[in-house]
């Protein structure tokens, strides 16, 4: 696959390989990819990002620095483990660094590892602009050559954000499907692009990302730690609702992939697949759609500023959005790979509508949306 060029400008740093090694298998799972998680100010302005990646536990010694063009040096950061978990025959921890911008929109960062260079790469901050650039898609990572060229196409458009809108990977969003179907893709440069390490991707979880794989699937989990990966991968806002035991009981019900959250994931899965983020005038709302989603939940609607109501019942739409406590806020978008509309009155079963990415908007330029 052709390399994409950095959606960064240069920076008077020294010279970046990107991969130090043509082998990395040894050093990283996943190699590192700038995410959301991070500090902001007091009016949601963003101030640090996340750099996350997944090593393998024989690597124990990581440090994390950042170029300063104000200073003129390198400056260390701290690495902090998120967590570890066993993954095919091997126990790998997630790790993470806050990357902390100065005035500049973008960053040379590299990481070590027991003393050697093991990676280093660009990073482009999303400005705070009243204009942005944002990238949307989704049902991507699926082992096809239409996924590098999506990959490549969004790159070269230099977004400031890309927004993922579900169906990460295929078929069940297996960590080993990330290993084969995205970072070879997303996280280049040498046999892809080098997209996820350079510009913050913020995700939704689609059904795909919680299906219970079957028998006749071909990938299958090694284990309990292999499914679920979006939510062992993607370091988000941690804004979102966080519901009682008993009100996240009843939601999920006997709902199979809700159960199985709630085994493997833990009771704030909820809170990490609905959350939202703020970005100079406009909020990006996060929503999670499956199955075990039930919003008219009054636990779920109080967990974001925008209030979620009860359509029309000649639409069929479950709910719609009204934004009475964001004064200032002249954009809203809620972004979500699966919408589901009402529950029949006769039946607790939902009809809805899947595989579709839905945008709500208020004032948000839509203008190259198709």
């Amino acid at each position: 696959m052709k390399t994409a060029s950095p959606a960064v400008s240069s920076l008077a740093t020294p010279a970046l390989n990107g991969n130090l090694s043509e082998d990395l298998s040894g050093v990283f799972v996943l190699k590192p990819m700038l995410q959301w998680g991070g500090k902001s100010n007091r009016k949601g302005r963003k101030q640090s990002l996340s750099l996350v990646w997944l090593s393998f536990a024989g690597r124990k010694r990581w440090s994390v620095s950042i170029w300063s063009r104000n200073r003129g040096e390198w400056l260390p950061l701290r690495v902090r483990e998120v967590d570890s978990f066993a993954w095919e025959g091997a126990v790998c921890h997630r790790l993470e660094a806050m990357i902390e911008f100065e005035s500049d929109a973008d960053v040379a960062y590299r990481l070590e590892s027991d003393g050697a260079r093991a990676f280093e790469s660009h990073a482009k901050f999303p400005i705070g602009a009243s204009r942005q650039r944002v990238v949307l898609f989704g049902d991507f990572a699926d082992g096809t050559a239409g996924a590098g060229n999506i990959a490549e196409c969004a790159l070269g458009l230099a977004p400031d954000m890309v927004l993922v809108s579900g169906d990460i990977v295929y078929k069940s969003g297996l960590l080993r499907e990330y290993k084969m179907h995205y970072e070879p893709v997303f996280n280049g440069p040498s046999s892809g692009v080098p997209l996820a390490r350079t510009t913050v991707v913020v995700a939704a979880a689609g059904n795909h990302d919680v299906r219970l794989p079957k028998d006749a699937d071909k990938v299958k989990p090694v284990s309990d730690e292999d499914a679920f990966g979006f939510f062992r991968i993607f370091r988000q806002a941690n804004n979102g609702p966080r519901l009682s035991a008993s009100g996240l009981r009843d939601m999920v019900g006997e709902n199979a992939e809700g159960l199985e959250l709630l085994r493997c994931i833990g009771p704030d899965f909820v809170r990490r697949s609905n959350f939202a983020l703020y970005q100079g005038n406009v909020q990006w709302t996060i929503l999670d759609a499956n199955k075990y989603m039930d919003w008219r939940e009054p636990e779920l609607q109080s967990g974001f500023g925008p209030r979620f109501r009860e359509g029309e019942t000649t639409s069929g739409a479950s709910c719609r959005f009204t934004s009475p406590d964001l004064t200032g806020m002249r954009s809203i978008a809620a972004i979500g790979e699966c919408v589901f509309w009402r529950r029949s009155s006769k039946s607790s079963a939902f009809r809805w509508c899947s595989v579709v990415t839905v945008i709500f908007t208020s004032g948000i330029d839509r203008s190259g949306i198709g």
